[in-house]
């Protein structure tokens, strides 16, 4: 019996526009003014909700199809998987090959006993081989975790599928790490939530980073009456914003550490030095008015890019992604191809 295919796609998706003054000294709560707007699918029950997701997605959606049936029971079906939107042709997923295990967790079938396969990308879409779900059944309630790599990242999925539903129900996937600044590494999250118990720690620079560029000072924009508006102290900050600082820090590493063609680009082809600033809206306290919106990279100057995050009060820290950075390359070469090579006040919200 063949199913018909159909895609269940859940996704966080923001939607940035970034206007602001060249200079924030003269109207600080104008810049970055970013507007934002989040959807996850039909899975939040709050439309303005974030969905917090700790790993990176290269799936869009994972649906059954296929099945053929023995004695009544479906055992064996096939598995089609669209891919997310890549944008840079430049990072080809062809070939891309992610690992499967599949297994019961209603209880129903053993626990411990796990199916595994293969999901290939052919060109369109991902695909798996035949598979034989016979020694899981009974079972009233199937997972199956899709993992691999691409382009130098760790893909973790779930998706669980109830029986006659041949649409997985995407699930987030725990991952355990004693690491609570683990997710600042995935240069796909545009926000990450800080646990509210871990204290905030002392100021490291980026390191291992690309010949060339480089993270420098700290950089507090504390957006509520009496608060500093800037402090170039870290042991001014607050604790959530020092959390959000550090946590910035170690996502330049993480997009820097092998930076962008587009960057390295920029870097060749304008009067830009390759400095970055850590700047950090902190909206933290209970008297702020207003709150995060997203993350920002701005050309203060030519000589200068500053690497913007947003600190929230419920412990949401927003963050430059790798996508957001590419953007800023591209507008700051278009501004160095018109001005000389001057970049000043080219930015990606």
């Amino acid at each position: 019996m063949n199913f018909k295919y159909a895609a269940f796609a859940l996704a966080t998706v923001f939607a940035f526009g970034c206007s602001g003054e060249d200079n924030p000294e003269d109207n600080p709560e104008d810049y970055p003014a970013l507007g934002v707007s989040e959807a996850c699918g039909g899975k939040c029950d709050d439309p303005n909700a974030v969905l917090n997701v700790s790993q990176t997605r290269l799936l869009a959606s994972l649906d059954m199809v296929d099945f053929e049936n023995f004695e009544g029971e479906e055992e064996m079906f096939g598995l089609v998987g669209e891919a997310l939107d890549i944008e840079d042709e430049e990072s080809p997923i062809e070939g891309d090959t992610l690992s499967l295990e599949i297994y019961a967790t209603d209880g129903a079938a053993d626990p411990d006993f796990k199916i595994s396969g293969e999901l290939v990308f052919d060109g369109e879409r991902f695909v798996a081989d035949l598979i034989d779900s016979s020694e899981l059944i009974p079972w009233q309630l199937m997972r199956i975790d899709v993992v691999g790599t691409h382009q130098g990242r760790d893909i973790l999925q779930g998706f669980e599928y109830a029986p006659g539903f041949d649409i997985g129900d995407e699930v987030v996937v725990e991952v355990e790490t004693d690491d609570p600044f683990a997710p600042a590494r995935d240069v796909t999250l545009p926000v990450i939530f800080i646990d509210p118990d871990v204290p905030a720690p002392s100021y490291e620079a980026a390191r291992n980073i690309t010949s060339g560029f480089g993270l420098g000072g700290t950089e507090f924009w504390q957006r509520w009456e009496g608060g500093h508006n800037p402090t170039f102290s870290y042991t001014a900050g607050t604790e959530l914003g020092r959390k959000c600082m550090y946590a910035s820090a170690r996502r330049f590493e993480a997009i820097m550490t092998e930076a962008p063609e587009s960057m390295v680009g920029l870097l060749e082809n304008s009067n830009w030095s390759g400095r970055f600033f850590n700047w950090n809206d902190d909206y933290s306290h209970e008297t702020s008015r207003q709150r995060p919106r997203g993350a920002a990279l701005w050309a203060w100057r030519t000589g200068l890019i500053k690497w913007i995050s947003q600190t929230g009060a419920d412990g949401s820290c927003f963050l430059p992604t790798l996508e957001q950075v590419e953007r800023a390359a591209r507008s700051c070469q278009s501004r160095a191809d018109s001005s000389d090579g001057e970049i000043e006040g080219c930015q990606a919200g």
